[in-house]
């Protein structure tokens, strides 16, 4: 079995039933092992992302969701359980989100000072191992048909490893913009798409399930 972290505050209020493989992970509240606590204002979700790969191990997949957004099956009808995670990742290396797109400048908007004129892509796309090229190259033959906009993901556990060394390799070359706030949090949520394009990895497309509240009969 693996192991799918939900990400939220205390004040978030979400509850999250383990018969769903979902972990309830609350960035607001001190951790124990290896983590990142106090960067949480500008890594977000990906707080929890970190704890997830430093102190979980031998797991057979990994996860990260929102705490009021879920991946769900491709046509969107239902909750990706644990045992249909299992089926997928078969034949899939990973499970990414569809196209969520957001209203335009959004990402620069909220992670950005008023007074910015570089965009956050434009700063990573500087970290000298190559990948910001690749970015680029990826984003204008594939956008938007093949593009996934989130920190939510379901992966092998080795495949998530390997991507956790690269993403937080990717962080701690970066100097987030003065006064920014979720700098990295935003920043991170285009990474996937282009990484597992990059690495030839085959990617199953589940949908994006925003709950406003927490449904009666969703039993988590």
């Amino acid at each position: 079995m693996g192991v799918i972290y939900s990400v939220g505050m205390a004040k978030n209020k979400f509850d999250v039933a383990p018969e769903h493989g979902r972990t309830k992970f609350l960035v607001d509240e001190p951790h124990e092992g290896d983590n990142i606590d106090e960067l949480n204002p500008l890594y977000n979700e990906i707080t929890g992302l970190y704890y997830l790969w430093k102190n979980v191990h031998g797991v057979s997949y990994k996860g990260l969701e929102h705490y009021r957004r879920a991946i769900w099956d491709r046509t969107g009808t239902h909750l990706l359980e644990p045992d249909e995670i299992e089926a997928i990742l078969k034949d899939y290396d990973v499970i990414l989100t569809n196209n969520y797109v957001f209203f335009g400048g959004t990402m620069d908007r909220y992670c950005m000072p008023v007074d910015s004129k570089i965009g956050h892509i434009e700063k990573m796309n500087r970290f000298n191992n190559g990948f910001g090229d690749f970015y680029k190259r990826y984003m204008k033959t594939h956008y938007p048909s093949e593009f996934s906009w989130t920190n939510m993901f379901i992966g092998r556990e080795y495949i998530v490893d390997e991507y956790c060394a690269m993403l937080f390799n990717l962080c701690a070359h970066i100097e987030a913009p003065k006064d920014s706030k979720r700098f990295f949090g935003y920043c991170c949520e285009k990474l996937w798409s282009p990484w597992a394009a990059f690495n030839g990895l085959k990617v199953y497309s589940g949908r994006v399930h925003v709950y406003s509240d927490k449904p009666k009969d969703a039993n988590y």
